[in-house]
């Protein structure tokens, strides 16, 4: 062993053994985090119309860990309409202009009469995925 790399081993020592009181001082942060920052401030976007979100998105229902189920924009699912989905992953699998409702990929519609309407032998139903706490925004078509 040479001498400078026993001065570093005895450095390597006085740190390693230095007594608690030089530790720095534990930080604590006492605040809330930033729930609008972190999960958006309420509707971004419009689920009739699909307005408000990137070409690459849709607008439908979200549910992202601590934020509770709200409405956002999302990546355009794969589910057919008609066929069998899951909120299994947080996020409504179904394709853009549908929702994932009582199990299958619904098409959004307009509860109040306007566009968009749902086809002959369904009824647009109002579904809790579209409230804003003021009212419904948005139906599914259902048989």
């Amino acid at each position: 062993m040479t001498s400078s790399s026993g001065f570093g081993l005895l450095a390597f020592v006085l740190v390693a053994c230095a007594p608690e009181s030089e530790a720095p001082p534990e930080r604590l942060v006492d605040a809330s985090p930033d729930w609008d920052a972190i999960c958006g401030s309420g509707s971004t976007c419009n689920p009739l119309t699909q307005a408000g979100c990137n070409l690459d998105e849709k607008c439908t229902w979200i549910l992202q860990g601590s934020c509770g189920p709200h409405i956002g924009c999302t990546t355009i699912g794969t589910g057919i309409r008609g066929n069998a989905c899951s909120h299994a992953l947080g996020f409504d699998p179904c394709a853009k202009g549908d929702l994932c409702t009582s199990g299958a990929c619904r098409k959004i519609c307009d509860h109040q009469g306007g566009e968009p309407r749902c086809d002959a032998g369904e009824t647009c139903t109002e579904v809790d995925a579209f409230t804003d706490g003021a009212g419904h925004l948005a139906g599914a078509c259902l048989p």
